[in-house]
């Protein structure tokens, strides 16, 4: 059952994702990856990573925090 709720939490994230919830996004995406790493399930565990990273904004990780560096005004 552990890799349907995992699959499930996956689901849920890119739904969040494309309406514009990134706060849950973020959540859901999280949990499923924590899952598939806990599970050693790699196929899905990369399509996770990829849909975390793809939340990034420009300027911004992939973790949520803003990039430092020098920025031109």
């Amino acid at each position: 059952m552990r890799p349907l709720v995992a699959h499930c939490h996956l689901g849920l994230g890119k739904l969040h994702r494309r309406t514009g919830k990134r706060d849950q996004a973020r959540e859901h995406l999280t949990t499923a990856t924590t899952m598939y790493r806990e599970m050693d399930i790699r196929f899905w565990l990369e399509r996770a990573e990829a849909a975390v990273k793809g939340l990034a904004l420009p300027g911004e990780r992939s973790d949520g925090q803003i990039r430092q560096g020098r920025h031109d005004c």
